[in-house]
């Protein structure tokens, strides 16, 4: 299981250009599905590169689809260049895109964020319209579930609470 506030202390700690998104997203918005692994869109520039091999690089990150168990290179030149990162690390399944399916590049992810409270830290993760967005773009049958629990949050957050019960 990913150790989703550690990985986030790390990354708020080195100062990275990042949003979560997916299904860490998805549950901050009150979603129940499970999810596996932390995904966010990070500005893919050398220095924030640099900033994210500081907050991971001791945390033996490696492919995790790659059977090879090839490392994660050491050179902010290098992971600029990628536009999708699935890691492993010991801290857990952790996934680093340049853009969001549906939405765009991490410049245009960045415009449409919140920012949650998680032990302290403040995140910004991507807001409910635009992850409905994302995951109705992505496709797969796991988005298709996902839009669903989302839809069912924003309908609850749309609904007025009921009136207190009158008083005898």
């Amino acid at each position: 299981m990913v150790q989703i506030r550690e990985l986030l202390s790390r990354l708020n700690s080195a100062g990275v250009e990042y949003v979560v998104i997916g299904g860490v997203a998805a549950r901050l918005h009150g979603s129940t599905l499970r999810t596996d692994d932390l995904d966010v869109c990070c500005a893919m520039t050398e220095p924030n590169m640099a900033k994210l091999l500081s907050a991971i690089g001791a945390l033996r990150p490696i492919f995790r689809n790659d059977p090879r168990r090839i490392p994660l290179p050491t050179t902010a030149t290098s992971l600029a260049r990628f536009n999708t990162m699935l890691l492993q690390t010991d801290l857990g399944a952790f996934d680093v895109l340049r853009e969001v399916t549906g939405v765009g590049g991490y410049d245009e992810v960045a415009k449409h964020t919140t920012t949650v409270d998680i032990g302290g830290q403040h995140v910004r993760i991507l807001d409910l319209d635009t992850l409905i967005q994302a995951k109705t773009a992505a496709g797969r049958d796991k988005d298709r579930i996902g839009v669903m629990h989302l839809e069912a949050v924003k309908k609850r957050r749309q609904t007025p609470p009921p009136p207190p019960p009158n008083d005898p």
